[in-house]
Parts: C-alpha cells; sequence; structure tokens
C-alpha cells in the first residue's frame, strides 16, 4: 500500500513518514529540471497565487515578493519564460490564498517533530490536505485555508514549528534548493488526505507556545443595571476576532471594559475574551496586558447613570 493510499485509510502522520523518504530526493545540478512552468500554472488554476523565487533558493525574484503573486496564466508564462528554473513560491492564508500550513522545521539545534506529535495525538491536525517532505527533512502539513475568520501566521521557535497562514509564502513541489551539505534536493510530496478541512491555528498555537507567566484572574463589580446592552465573553470574543488589523487593541480594550461591568468576571470568561484577540491577530502576552488595562480603568470609573451607553463609548452591534 502507497503512503497515498495509508493516508486516505486514516493513517497517522507518524505511519506515513516511516515509510516515506527521510529527506527529498537528492538530484544532480546538470539532471533535466521538473516541470516548474506547469506546476505553477497547476497551483494557479486550483486558485492558489504563485511568484518566482531563486533558481535553488528561497528569495523572490519579484520587485514585492509574495504581494506579487499572482493566478494569471499569461503573467505565471511571463516569469517562467524569463527564469525557467524559478523556484514556485505559494502565498498562503485566506486573504489571498486557498492553504494554511504547519511548517515542522529540522534544524541544527532540534526539530519541530515531538511539537508535530503533541498537536496530532490532540486531534488537532487530522484534516490535513496533504503532507510535502521539504529538502532539509521537515515537513509542510497543508490544509484548506479557513476565510472565517481569517488566520494569522505565528512561530513557537522553541518548537520549531511555524503557522504560514496571512502574510506568508513557502515554496511548493517540484523546487529544489541547495541544503547545508551542499546537495541539491527537492520539495516533495508524500501524502494526500482523505477529508481536507481547515485547522484552527489559535488551537495550535496554544497547544505549543510555552505558558506565559502572567495571568488573567477574576474580577468582582457592580452589575450593570438599566436598559443597556448585555454582554457575554463568548459574544465579545467572537467580535473581537473579527477585528481588523491597526484597530485590535483598541477594540480589545473596549470589549474588556463592556465585560468588566457585567458586574463579577471569571477567570474563565477572561480568557475567552483574550482568545478571541489571539485569533483576531494580537499575541496572547499582548491581549492580556491590555485586557489587565481594561481591568483597572473598570475600577476607577462608575458605570453611567441609568446603564446606558456613557460618553465616549461605543454602540457596536455584536
Amino acid at each position: 500500500m502507497s503512503c497515498v493510499e495509508r493516508a486516505r485509510s486514516g493513517s497517522s502522520i507518524a505511519f506515513i513518514l516511516a515509510r516515506a523518504p527521510l529527506f527529498g530526493a537528492a538530484v544532480s545540478e546538470q539532471a533535466r529540471g521538473p516541470d516548474l512552468l506547469g506546476a505553477a500554472l497547476d497551483y494557479a488554476r486550483a486558485g492558489v497565487p504563485v511568484f518566482p523565487c531563486v533558481p535553488l533558493g528561497k528569495a523572490p525574484l519579484t520587485h514585492q515578493g509574495f504581494k506579487d503573486a499572482s493566478t494569471n496564466p499569461a503573467q505565471i508564462h511571463r516569469w517562467w519564460q524569463w527564469q525557467p528554473e524559478a523556484n514556485i513560491a505559494l502565498v498562503t492564508g485566506a486573504a489571498r490564498s486557498r492553504i494554511d500550513i504547519l511548517d515542522i522545521d529540522v534544524h541544527p539545534g532540534g526539530d519541530g517533530f515531538a511539537a508535530l506529535e503533541q498537536v496530532e495525538q490532540a486531534g488537532l491536525i487530522d484534516s490535513w490536505q496533504r503532507i510535502v517532505r521539504s529538502p532539509s527533512g521537515g515537513l509542510h502539513v497543508v490544509f484548506p485555508s479557513n476565510p472565517s475568520p481569517e488566520q494569522r501566521s505565528w512561530a513557537v521557535p522553541t518548537a520549531h514549528v511555524d503557522f504560514l497562514a496571512n502574510g506568508s509564502y513557502v515554496l511548493a513541489p517540484p523546487s529544489r534548493v541547495r541544503t547545508r551539505d551542499g546537495s541539491v534536493r527537492s520539495y516533495e510530496v508524500v501524502a494526500t488526505g482523505a477529508r481536507p478541512a481547515p485547522v484552527e491555528g489559535w488551537r495550535l498555537e496554544s497547544v505549543l507556545r510555552p505558558a506565559r507567566t502572567v495571568q488573567l484572574e477574576a474580577t468582582a463589580g457592580p452589575q450593570r443595571s438599566g436598559p443597556g446592552p448585555r454582554w457575554d465573553a463568548e459574544r465579545l470574543a467572537d467580535w473581537m476576532a473579527g477585528r481588523p488589523e491597526g484597530n485590535r487593541n483598541r477594540s480589545l480594550f473596549w470589549a474588556a471594559c463592556r465585560l468588566a461591568e457585567t458586574g463579577t468576571v471569571s477567570t474563565q470568561q477572561w480568557e475567552t475574551l483574550a482568545q478571541g484577540a489571539v485569533r483576531a491577530g494580537l499575541q496572547e502576552l499582548e491581549a492580556v496586558r491590555t485586557i489587565q488595562s481594561a481591568q483597572r480603568s473598570a475600577r476607577l470609573v462608575a458605570p453611567a447613570a441609568g446603564g446606558g451607553v456613557g460618553a465616549g463609548e461605543q454602540r457596536i452591534a455584536l
């Protein structure tokens, strides 16, 4: 049974990789190169924007890098007619593409396979679309992108793992690079999944990122009275998850103040709001600091008379 067949039958990633090559295949620089143009056009037809990178390397050949990526066949033909041996880079993230990628790195100082096993055992990555072996021996675990909410890219260096979503790119098969030992190796698909579905990047990050030392604590306060809206942590978190870049900290501060006004708020409710901010793209510690600032502010400001919207507050429909 092939690796692909095993993947379709629901085998674990570890089982598949035990029967896959340890590294991308070594190739001769003089050997006839792969059909890079054809592959680039295939990706574009699948809705994934591409752009060229230097032959045997990862640096973009276009002026603006991934911002120049395109699915236009005429543009792709021009690029690869200009540089026939250019590597293929794919844009990630729902903002412009159709894929998100869990990147398992292999470095002299360590690798991300323990982290991969951790999230797989937690049942968080069963919906992968395909697995690509990188020239270094690492992996790209590919998922369909999640358009709602769009996901941010992040990295956990201590775990040797990156999550590539909005604002990132990755080299794709059949691209080739020169490795540390001087050999030329290719990116290769080693398995395809049976039931691809989006992955929640923020859940992966919450499992892999070391526990923070700053914790949110329960708060107590007077219950908001009157005809004003009744806020709850889950609704505020869902609203917060959709906030655009440039307005997220202010939005989180506002949401935290509204939650504080509901009266006694548990640690779990504060954590729910913090995770909504993380889903929007804030770093976890940054979100915690903003919430703590709002908690301090809420202690100093009495509720508006009648429980309505006070001066300087926003009316926002959730």
